[in-house]
């Protein structure tokens, strides 16, 4: 895990996984200007440049497979043998469980604040 986290999060590979995952995804191939968190009432948001810019300058040390602040898991895990959703158990998925604390510093680094 160690040595695939290294090439994957080397910038010349990571910054193809970020575009896709965050910015293209796929459905349409359209590409989002920003990331926004939260709610109606609510929320943060970052631009796709300053996400870019936030995650080639930080390092992140996650114990599993990563791409720069996203995980890479197991959709619907087999805890203890009973499956809540057998129909997820071989579905990968890419979670940005940080996103709020990452969207937050964003926010407050280009704030000033």
């Amino acid at each position: 895990i160690k040595e695939l986290n290294n090439n994957i999060n080397k910038w010349e590979n990571l910054s193809v996984f970020i575009e896709r995952f965050l910015f293209i995804g796929n459905v349409c191939n359209l590409l989002v200007d920003a990331v926004y968190y939260g709610t109606l009432e609510a929320g943060l948001w970052a631009s796709r440049d300053e996400i870019i810019d936030y995650i080639s300058q930080n390092d992140f040390a996650l114990n599993a497979v990563h791409f720069g602040p996203l995980s890479y898991q197991v959709w619907g895990r087999n805890e203890k043998r009973t499956a809540k959703h057998p129909d997820r158990r071989y579905v990968m998925q890419v979670k940005w469980s940080s996103i709020a604390k990452d969207i937050s510093i964003i926010r407050k680094r280009n704030n000033n604040v």
